[in-house]
């Protein structure tokens, strides 16, 4: 059994090591994974955004007066999967698109704050007028959003925040209106896309957005235009675009704001995401392997100790039953031939007395198999002071015929659930071993004492003490060294195995403690 409980525990090992192995081989090579498989195709959805290879659909909304202080415009825009429904759009797109649009309203104000509305509205004048674009992308049934644009057409009159008059103005970002330096980047409903948004709203209230580049745009439907543009954090593989857009007309200048992302390409948080699901994926992978390992194992550990049980079990009878059968033998030849027919009487005495000797060790030896076998047993609270006093009184005769005195010390009512029988059969063996090792002139204490919501009964005596050696193989089946075992107390060893038995189908501790002038075996009802 040993052999067999070692190869498990090796199997086990090599589950485990595995484990650990595919998980540091997963965190080792997700980089180049996450650029394989991820950042890859994230780029190629971007290349194809801006190739207009999806359907680009462009609603413009006149915003007037009256209308600004409820500025955004609602939309209806959904995130990359088409579940998510990230802002609230016209009713003339509603019409159109709705049969694609089927999840729900979230209005765009959840994502703007009071104040953001309010640099809006400031940014407009009565001779001004404003349009708003969103670019959407439809894939399938899905309805993905490309970009934003918020474009002002400004006369100047009010002189606030416009400082170029013609077509090429130079400089940085900075000079353009504070109000345009918005960030419509918001966190949204998934863990992903939180996680996304917390890393870059830190990057941009820590300063270390990098400062826009100027170029002209010559291509732009509008005349030639001056784009500032701001590739951000692209080194950490995320590409985020932000735009001020001044574009030439005819009679006046025409002002936009654009932020979008060509994907969701930022790495980290890729590569966390990514990494997370697959190692949950791996870790019940693992799990389920582990879990029937350790099944099997219990499986063939039970078997074996069944099977050792037997072998125990069978081994220890035959012992047993071998020292008095051989005694009858030998009495029953003595009588037969006539040996000595004065001792005839004698010889039958002794035949008679081994005959009870084996009954007795034939019924412990069933009723220790029969608790071995055993998963349950009856139980039902009963009141184990009670079961204490009827022991203790049944054992007074014996104890005081070996010059011991018994006292009660348990006058605490304890109820516990228990099997009364059994119970009573454990206190049993426990004084008579009290008895039978206690020196004479001594008392045996039995105490009842309670430790929250468990009692824990203790049975002492004056003698001995046990050895460490001894007290290892103790409540073993038939122990040699078991100092209850003596032929001349009719005793058949058997009283502590039979015991432990019993109170480990109960799942009560149990044990010995040695005192100073003595030893107290001991159990804990709960």
């Amino acid at each position: 059994m040993k052999k067999t409980r070692k190869v498990l525990s090796i199997v086990t090992v090599v589950v485990l090591v595995l484990y650990f192995s595919s998980m540091a081989v997963l965190y080792g090579n997700m980089k180049d994974t996450v650029k394989a498989n991820i950042y890859d195709e994230a780029s190629t959805l971007a290349e194809e955004f801006n190739n207009n290879s999806y359907e680009n659909l462009e609603h413009f909304v006149s915003v007037t007066n009256q209308s600004l202080p409820m500025y955004p415009t609602k939309y209806y825009v959904y995130d990359e999967t088409g579940e998510n429904l990230l802002a609230q759009t016209s009713n003339q797109i509603m019409f159109q698109y709705g049969p694609l649009l089927k999840y729900g309203i979230v209005n765009l104000d959840e994502y703007l704050s009071e104040k953001q509305i309010e640099q809006l509205a400031q940014m407009d004048n009565k001779y001004s007028s404003n349009y708003s674009t969103f670019k959407y992308a439809i894939d399938g049934d899905k309805v993905i959003p490309c970009s934003l644009v918020y474009r002002i057409l400004p006369d100047g009159t009010d002189g606030e925040s416009f400082n170029f008059t013609n077509t090429k103005p130079t400089g940085e970002i900075s000079c353009i209106s504070k109000y345009f330096e918005m960030d419509l980047y918001k966190a949204h409903s998934t863990d992903f896309q939180k996680k996304d948004y917390d890393f870059i709203d830190k990057k941009f209230k820590d300063g270390k957005v990098p400062k826009a580049e100027c170029k002209e745009n010559k291509s732009d439907p509008w005349g030639s235009a001056i784009d500032y543009t701001d590739e951000v954090f692209i080194e950490n593989g995320r590409y985020i675009v932000k735009q001020v857009r001044v574009v030439g007309t005819e009679d006046e200048n025409a002002y936009y704001v654009i932020t979008y992302t060509a994907a969701n390409l930022f790495k980290n948080v890729i590569e966390d995401f990514r990494f997370t699901r697959w190692t949950t994926g791996l870790s019940c992978v693992f799990t389920v392997a582990l879990a029937i390992s350790l099944a099997v194992s219990y499986s063939i550990v039970k078997k074996e100790q069944m099977k050792y049980a037997r072998y125990s079990f069978s081994n220890a009878a035959a012992h047993e039953l071998k020292t008095p059968l051989a005694i009858i033998q030998n009495r029953c030849e003595l009588v037969m031939e006539k040996v000595n027919e004065d001792k005839n009487d004698e010889y039958v005495k002794s035949i008679y007395e081994e005959s009870i000797r084996m009954n007795k060790l034939v019924k412990n030896l069933l009723q220790y198999n029969s608790l071995t076998m055993n998963t349950d047993i009856d139980k039902k609270a009963c009141d184990l002071d009670r079961i204490v006093k009827k022991e203790i009184e049944k054992y007074r005769p014996f104890a005081a015929s070996k010059d011991v005195g018994i006292e009660n010390l348990a006058v605490e009512k304890c109820s516990v659930k228990c099997n009364d029988e059994l119970i009573g059969l454990v206190i049993d063996n426990f004084l008579s071993n009290a008895v039978k090792f206690a020196i004479p002139k001594t008392v045996i204490k039995v105490s009842l004492t309670r430790k929250g919501k468990k009692f824990k009964l203790g049975i002492y005596n004056k003698g001995e003490n046990i050895s460490k050696e001894q007290g290892k193989e103790l409540w073993e089946l038939l122990y040699k060294g078991d100092m209850s075992r003596s032929r001349d107390e009719n005793s058949s060893g058997m009283g502590l195995a039979i015991c432990r038995q019993i109170l480990e189908l109960h799942n009560f501790k149990y044990g010995f403690e040695n005192k100073e002038d003595g030893v107290e075996f001991y159990f804990i009802a709960k």
